[in-house]
């Protein structure tokens, strides 16, 4: 009877190991790139479970030694529209999956529309420093095309710096508990200041965004990231990237700006939010490392009036 027992207890524990072995196995998934008319896409970044390559001549690329269970591919190129996919890998079968990125048309990567064209509008900016603390918030209301205007300056501990309103030609502006009251000519001439301060940033990015868009892969890499719901607008996000120091001077080895352009609607083609990322040379002296604005309310009548 032990001899049964140690010979029934033998075979389990042979039929466990070899369903252990079963599951254990590992396979390779090759991932085939195309567009939609069906043409095989190279040089496209595909990345799995922390793993990523390029693909070949023939649009594709074998990621190896993967385990059984799901995963989730994203496939990305410039001028294309990155796409996901889901697939399930059987331990020890091999398999391939063919995934679509479409070309992106002239028509989904127009050119950005300044913030000077919209009546009204409020933003709001903020400065990172290498260190990635805030130093500064700035928010900002914009109402008939800058004639009304109302700015607040925020420090890095919360403290209101200044704020400043403008009404046609009646301006007031407070640093701490004191208010200045400017009239006429004082009050034209602080007009446009500020509300010019965040066109200047947005105008640098928005340049290399028309750049890339008529001279495609001229200067820098682009990208389409997808589609999401930003600030309130449905919105298409993109990414460019500068290096070297050809463009950027010695300050800086690279800089990322990511943007979310409004795709339809009354406000399309106007970025709703803009973040832009800096990475400094080894000896440069530049006090920032992100400015990141949001612009909102466009259209709204914003009601500004001057404190009394």
């Amino acid at each position: 009877m032990k001899k049964i027992l140690l010979v029934m207890v033998v075979m389990f524990l042979l039929v466990f190991a070899g369903c252990t072995k079963g599951t254990s196995k590992t396979s390779n998934l090759t991932v085939k790139v195309v567009d939609q008319d069906n043409a095989v896409v190279s040089s496209a970044t595909a990345k799995l479970d922390g793993q990523s390559g390029t693909t070949d001549a023939s649009g594709k690329y074998v990621f190896k030694s993967l385990n059984e269970g799901s995963y989730s591919i994203d496939v990305s190129k410039e001028e294309y529209q990155s796409n996901t996919n889901s697939v399930n890998i059987t331990g020890g079968k091999d398999s391939e999956i063919t995934i679509t990125i479409a070309r992106l048309s002239s028509e989904e990567i127009s050119e950005l529309k300044e913030l000077s064209t919209i009546k009204s509008y409020a933003s709001t900016f903020v400065i990172k420093d290498k260190d990635g603390k805030k130093t500064t918030t700035i928010l900002e209301e914009i109402n008939d095309f800058g004639k009304k205007e109302h700015l607040v300056v925020i420090d890095e501990e919360g403290e209101v710096e200044t704020e400043y309103y403008l009404v046609n030609n009646k301006a007031k502006i407070r640093s701490g508990d004191e208010w200045m009251e400017l009239t006429g000519e004082e009050a034209s001439n602080m007009g446009g200041i500020f509300s010019s301060m965040a066109e200047t940033f947005n105008s640098s990015a928005r340049g290399w965004y028309n750049e890339a868009v008529r001279v495609p892969g001229a200067s820098a890499t682009f990208k389409r990231l997808g589609t999401e719901t930003t600030n309130g607008y449905p919105t298409t996000k993109y990414e460019y990237t500068i290096t070297g120091e050809k463009y950027l001077g010695l300050d800086y080895q690279k800089i990322v700006a990511t943007y979310w352009v409004i795709n339809s609607g009354s406000y399309k083609d106007y970025t709703t939010r803009l973040v832009m990322e800096y990475t400094p040379s080894q000896n440069s002296t530049a006090p920032y490392q992100m400015l990141e604005f949001n612009f909102t309310s466009f259209g709204e009548d914003i009601k500004i009036e001057l404190p009394q």
